[in-house]
């Protein structure tokens, strides 16, 4: 037996081994990893980024599969909490993804209110001046941006059951200065206060009256693709 056939003997004998240990499925599953059926692997796709808290956990994956044969939706696995932590973070979540499009909002964490001190996690004024620069800095990325406005709480439901409080009343003030902001930058914005404010509280709320059942993360997904599509090149 020359080198040549030697070496192809071995190989054989390997594949052999490797196909006897793993199933078909496996082997399947490993082919697949590296060559998706029906997708080039050379295909460039627009990047989706979703920045937000635990509100934009939960419609993630709704929106993440519209767009899986159209974008990559990625988003930081964190709660993104509140518009300084934005800021801190805004290289490693924003500049360093390369997005295409960016999908973004806080609020929730930012009119988290102390009963001891009755001060905002983030108060009004310095909320207005932090999205003042997250426009900034969007502007500068040259991306297509959306701002979604923060959905509203069930303070009943909400304050009897954490530690501080949250008001609908906070929500509208904050809601109102992100319009505001948003409007003078020219970064269109998606109402997701109102999406939910239109539906039924005991189909879209957990208990805490601030996150949501299945139903109403499904209800804000679709408010995000449609605005999505709508400002964007993906129709």
């Amino acid at each position: 037996m020359n080198i040549l056939n030697k070496s192809t003997y071995a190989i054989l004998c390997a594949f052999a081994f490797i196909t006897n240990v793993l199933s078909a499925e496996n082997i399947e599953a490993i082919r697949s990893s590296y060559f998706p059926a029906g997708k080039k692997i050379s295909e460039k796709k627009q990047t989706i980024l979703l920045i937000g808290d635990s509100i934009r956990m939960l419609y993630s994956p709704y929106v993440a599969k519209a767009f899986r044969d159209e974008a990559d939706v990625v988003g930081p696995a964190e709660n993104c909490e509140d518009s300084e932590k934005i800021l801190k973070n805004w290289k490693a979540w924003v500049v360093d993804k390369k997005p295409a499009i960016v999908f973004i909002n806080c609020g929730l964490h930012d009119i988290k209110l102390d009963r001891r001190t009755g001060k905002h996690q983030v108060e009004a004024e310095k909320y207005r001046n932090n999205l003042m620069e997250i426009g900034n800095r969007l502007k500068e990325l040259n991306v297509i941006a959306v701002w979604a406005l923060t959905t509203p709480v069930i303070e009943d439901w909400h304050n009897r059951i954490q530690g501080f409080d949250r008001k609908n009343t906070d929500v509208i003030t904050y809601n109102k200065i992100a319009s505001e902001v948003m409007s003078a930058k020219g970064i269109p914005v998606c109402d997701l206060f109102g999406v939910i404010t239109n539906a039924a509280p005991n189909t879209v709320y957990k208990q805490d009256g601030v996150h949501y059942l299945p139903a109403g993360s499904e209800l804000l997904a679709n408010s995000v693709i449609k605005a999505i599509r709508y400002h964007s090149t993906l129709k």
